[in-house]
């Protein structure tokens, strides 16, 4: 069953697109890991660390992004990402993923470019002290 299949089956009237610069239509997964740079760039200096390492945006956040967080986080948390989703739409993801980089950011800083390529696919989401990223269960 082809992508386009499966979202026309959830409800999705057309598969989600987005025009580039050339007019070209772009698969909004696609396009939706370059949206992200813009804040990282703007908002972190954790931003810096990945630009010396050529981590790309896309190398971490593209599964964040098709998984909903499903393969980061702990059920119970992923589905909370899951329902809001649902209610709010994908701006959840952005928030999340900012979330995750900001509360990790210090572990990410002294890691190079393969080591954050395994940590951001299972970056934790509580410290070793107990405080929570982005929910409370």
């Amino acid at each position: 069953m082809s992508t386009s299949s499966v979202l026309l089956n959830a409800g999705f009237k057309r598969v989600p697109r987005l025009d580039n610069a050339d007019g070209k239509s772009v698969y909004l997964m696609m396009a939706v890991p370059r949206r992200l740079q813009e804040p990282v760039k703007e908002q972190l200096p954790l931003n810096i660390h990945f630009r010396s390492q050529s981590f790309l945006t896309s190398m971490y956040s593209s599964s964040w992004f098709l998984t909903l967080f499903l393969t980061t986080f702990p059920l119970p948390v992923a589905t909370q990402v899951f329902d809001i989703f649902m209610y709010e739409g994908l701006e959840i993801v952005f928030r999340v993923g900012m979330a995750l980089l900001q509360f990790n950011q210090a572990e990410l800083m002294q890691l190079d470019m393969e080591g954050m390529s395994q940590e951001t696919q299972r970056i934790p989401w509580t410290t070793r002290g107990g405080s929570t990223c982005c929910f409370s269960s």
